[in-house]
């Protein structure tokens, strides 16, 4: 048996099955391969490549996904959050990937790079969509201890993409998309295992152009179908596939996959920070569909496809120096986009600590200090935003205030009023006039979020809180303001917290009730919550990082009493793909030249369905030898040229 199966026990339950070609007998030193499987066949199909790991002085990890035999199943959140878009789903598979890379360097005592790093070390290899796994590497080194992170850069040499279809990026299907076969999935998977299987022959005049090449495999038999039934058993999981994969390919997820692959090759602030020294080696071949092919000239814009810039997103937060505002800030920041954080002068020390951790973000920061209820300052604060920015993508309408007293309404003092309405109602529709001109202006799309309260929609004792209440009903009605900017593609939506723990709730608690040993406590009783759990800014800041966006184009009119409705919804089948390509900006790992057919592999390291590869090594930013192609180990790697830069629309 040349190799033995192993089970990683990870942090948070998770656990993950992987067989092991073992360390390479009489090697001083070897590379591990962390190979992680695609759609919905498992590790236990590279179990040929044990056998001969060793010649290439390799030692090889074949891993089971989660939700794949042996290893754990994802949670009923995490399938939620999945099927939701919600890219903390994303950010999970980045944390499993690195608790499985250090677990395997611990508890094999796996031998570290030389000082050349060109032996020693490990390679990440994503196959097919586990690609969209293994990209996860690299989009946040903050989701990683320091500690953790110190260890995954010291070892992690490569990262190796290998044939990876356009939802592995998150590219919508090339020029009108090819459509799924079968009326179901289980027709799907029927047919999917045919066609991985089957050979598609490049047309000898191919000019690059993903819609040209033949949507039929040829005539050749698929290699699937002379498999036994004993190995697909084993080895293929239509079932598991369909929880988990099916969504990561065809939900609104996508949107997400879309976002962090911009974000982990393309950012130059995430290529600084995230891994800088790994290089990205991207292997395709010529005879294959569309789907594999197109990601090259995507990510390339060679060969007259064209593929406009993503410029980066540019997002007004008001009230954002602490609370919901400063959670939102960061969370946007982490989503690629650049933020003008504004708040009133006296927290201008805390603005200044937002910006630094956006800065360190890799992100661009503006710090304001205007005032919401004045309208002209509302119209600066925008003005300033654009004028530093160039435009205004998303506005988040959050700056609010609670009520300084909660009296009954004998001892009431209606002025009180006024203060609740001038910053929630006023300050709102200040934000929201400006907001709006200004996209109107540039043509594209926008966002325009605003905050409410689930005191605009129960009503509670005290007149204070009657105050709140009718403020923040009126912030939930602005969100109909959807009605008549939906023909400019602005989506306006409202976010309605309930007891989130935030330096302004922790006041309005002391303020009912000074002496409670609970510093939340005395909300929960005026809110008749008692047993209300509390959440965290975060909590709020992940539903807006959603409606701001692409995959939110479509949600307008959001308030709470709707919310939990948008998170029950599937695509179709038909709107599966996204319609947009990828628009990457010229802070690119990936620089590299078109791919073509016809250069032979002569090496057994990798297994090929094709006679003939192409690889682009997407070097992620580290110097390039210049000149010809360079061989290394039988596999192509085309030099990287330089691509052109220009400023795109910024539409989603």
């Amino acid at each position: 048996m040349p190799f033995s199966p192993g089970t990683a026990h990870l942090p948070d339950g998770n656990h993950l099955f992987y067989t092991d070609s073992g360390p390479v007998e009489g090697a001083v030193t070897y590379t591990s391969v962390i190979l992680i499987h695609g759609h919905a066949f498992n590790g236990h199909v590279f179990e040929p490549l044990h056998e001969i790991a060793a010649q290439y002085c390799l030692r090889l990890f074949a891993i089971n996904r989660k939700q794949f035999a042996g290893s754990s199943v994802f949670s009923h959140t995490e399938i939620n959050e999945l099927r939701n878009g919600d890219p903390i789903f994303l950010d999970h598979l980045t944390v499993l990937l690195g608790h499985l890379t250090e677990h395997l360097i611990k508890e094999h005592h796996l031998p570290p790079p030389n000082a050349e790093r060109t032996t020693g070390g490990i390679m990440i290899l994503g196959w097919s969509l586990g690609c969209a796994v293994a990209n996860t590497l690299l989009s946040n080194s903050r989701l990683f201890h320091p500690e953790q992170y110190d260890v995954l850069r010291r070892y992690i040499m490569k990262l190796v993409l290998y044939d990876p279809p356009l939802v592995a990026f998150g590219f919508g299907a090339p020029l009108g998309g090819q459509a799924l076969p079968g009326d179901s999935l289980q027709d799907f998977y029927e047919t999917f295992k045919i066609t991985v299987g089957s050979y598609f022959d490049q047309p000898n005049d191919w000019d690059g152009d993903p819609a040209k090449l033949p949507p039929q495999p040829s005539s050749k038999p698929a290699t699937t179908a002379s498999w036994a039934q004993e190995l697909l058993v084993k080895i293929y999981e239509p079932k598991s596939a369909a929880v988990s994969d099916w969504p990561l390919a065809a939900g609104p997820i996508q949107t997400s996959i879309r976002r962090l692959t911009d974000r982990a090759f393309f950012d130059k602030g995430c290529v600084a920070e995230t891994f800088p020294e790994i290089d990205v080696l991207y292997i395709s071949f010529g005879v294959d569909t569309a789907l594999t092919l197109d990601p090259i000239p995507r990510l390339t814009r060679t060969n007259g496809y064209s593929s406009k810039q993503m410029s980066t997103r540019i997002v007004l937060i008001t009230g954002g120096a602490q609370g919901i505002g400063k959670a939102i800030a960061l969370r946007l920041a982490r989503d690629g986009c650049d933020i003008a954080i504004d708040d009133v002068p006296s927290k201008s020390t805390e603005l200044e600590s937002v910006a630094k951790e956006i800065q360190g973000l890799g992100r661009k920061v503006i710090i304001l200090t205007y005032d919401v209820t004045k309208e002209e300052s509302v119209k600066e604060m925008v003005e300033k935003t654009v004028a530093a920015f160039g435009q205004l993508d998303i506005m988040v309408a959050n700056a609010g205030i609670g009520p300084k007293k909660l009296l009954p309404v004998a001892e009431a003092d209606l002025s009180a009023w006024e203060a609740l309405w001038d910053v929630n109602i006023r300050g709102v529709v200040h934000c929201y006039k400006y907001a709006a001109q200004q996209m109107i202006k540039q043509g594209t799309s926008g966002r325009i979020i605003g905050a409410s309260s689930l005191c605009g929609l129960r009503g509670y004792a005290l007149l204070g809180d009657y105050f709140f209440m009718n403020a923040r009903l009126g912030a939930d009605h602005l969100v109909y303001l959807a009605l008549e900017l939906k023909d400019n593609n602005i989506t306006v939506n409202a976010y309605a917290p309930g007891i989130i723990d935030t330096p302004m709730a922790r006041g309005d608690a002391a303020k009912a009730s000074p002496d409670s040993g609970d510093p939340l406590a005395p909300l929960k009783s005026i809110l008749r919550m008692p047993e209300a759990k509390i959440g965290q800014g975060d909590d709020v800041a992940n539903l807006v990082s959603y409606l701001a966006s692409p995959g939110a184009q479509h949600v307008t009119e959001l308030d709470k009493s709707e919310m939990t409705q948008v998170y029950q919804t599937m695509p179709t089948k038909s709107s599966a793909a996204a319609k947009n390509p990828m628009k990457p900006s010229d802070a690119s790992r990936i620089q590299s030249t078109q791919a073509k057919a016809g250069n032979p592999t002569g090496s057994n390291s990798f297994p090929a369905r094709a006679q003939s590869s192409a690889a682009a090594n997407l070097n992620r930013g580290v110097a390039n030898p210049s000149g010809g192609n360079i061989t290394n180990g039988g596999t192509t790697r085309i030099p990287k040229t330089a691509t052109s830069s220009s400023k795109g629309a910024g539409a989603d």
